[in-house]
């Protein structure tokens, strides 16, 4: 939205503030400011949405998905665009997760940042599906979902997910690991 849309709303946002007691216009004007530029976020949001538009290389800062996740999608018969749900794209190394964990119970919330920390790094690094468990470690405390204690006999007990669990610095993605991956990606 450019300034020109917004004047008008800005002195209309203006307008409101100026009825109210003095002490509580600067609370209300940022609020209606916020609530104003919001609902033209979504509704910019809601328009691709409609159009079904997933976005281009032109406009993801020359992102392409990596063939590897392409296949993986198409395997498991889901929307590229939920790449764009669960992740902000801006480039090729900045990926940020947005999705949010599903689940309360501790050890499917490792595993599901754990699957999740592997297609992110395959998204960066046209790799296979894999992660650390300390990158997984450090994102589980984050998410307040790390147990500590039981954190590795987590994995060993999922470990049908992995290929391998003796390299903590390269834990890839078993078959398994990748249908659960998908299972998770339509649950988040």
């Amino acid at each position: 939205m450019d300034y020109e849309e917004l004047e008008p709303k800005i002195k209309k946002i203006v307008e409101i503030v100026e009825s109210i007691p003095e002490s509580y216009r600067t609370t209300c004007f940022e609020m209606l400011l916020e609530s104003e530029l919001s609902s033209n976020k979504s509704k910019t949001e809601e328009k691709i949405i409609e159009k079904n538009e997933i976005p281009t290389q032109e406009n993801q800062f020359d992102f392409q998905v990596p063939i590897e996740v392409r296949a993986f999608f198409r395997q498991f018969s889901l929307d590229e665009g939920k790449i764009y749900e669960q992740f902000i794209i801006s480039g090729k190394d900045e990926i940020a997760p947005t999705y949010k964990i599903s689940t309360t119970v501790t050890s499917k919330a490792q595993i599901q940042i754990a699957l999740m920390t592997a297609l992110e790094n395959t998204l960066k690094t046209n790799g296979s599906f894999e992660f650390s468990m300390e990158d997984v470690r450090k994102r589980c405390d984050e998410n307040k979902c790390l147990n500590r204690k039981n954190f590795m006999n987590n994995f060993n007990n999922n470990k049908k997910l992995f290929k391998d669990l003796d390299d903590e610095e390269h834990v890839k993605l078993s078959p398994y690991g990748k249908e659960k991956l998908s299972e998770t990606i339509n649950e988040l």
